[in-house]
């Protein structure tokens, strides 16, 4: 059985593992999400956030001073949210204000971030987080 490192957060009365999965050593996402969220078999959850890199874009060069290292010119990193049930979901706000919190205390990025989502462009700063007009 492989070993995969994650962090449990709660946020307004939900709570999600945590995956750092910039390596993409996470596979099989929907049955590893069934498991995990159990409440009785795993560690139980409402969901599972995969923080994952994204593609690099030609002439992105290096990555500027406090800038991620998995980052682009237009978001700093990836989130998947999947459901309890396997499920992948658009959009979960206490997610993406766990997924902030974590990229800031685990990942050393700073308190303002952008990152990518199934609906769209998510911008994070203190805590609060707005998603970009004009995307779904």
């Amino acid at each position: 059985m492989k070993e995969i490192s994650f962090y449990k957060m709660a946020a307004s009365g939900n709570d999600f593992v945590v995956i750092d999965n910039r390596a993409r050593k996470v596979s099989n996402l929907p049955a590893l999400t069934r498991a995990v969220c159990d409440r009785h078999r795993g560690v139980g959850a409402d969901g599972v956030l995969l923080l994952e890199p994204l593609a690099k874009e030609k002439g992105d060069g290096p990555p500027k001073r406090g800038q991620s290292p998995f980052s682009s010119k237009k978001a700093d990193f990836r989130v998947r949210i999947f459901n309890s049930d396997g499920s992948e979901a658009e959009a979960c706000g206490n997610g993406f204000r766990c997924a902030a919190l974590f990229a800031k205390e685990k990942l050393g990025l700073p308190n303002r971030q952008q990152f990518e989502s199934l609906s769209g462009m998510i911008h994070s700063k203190n805590g609060s987080i707005s998603k970009s007009a004009g995307l779904r």
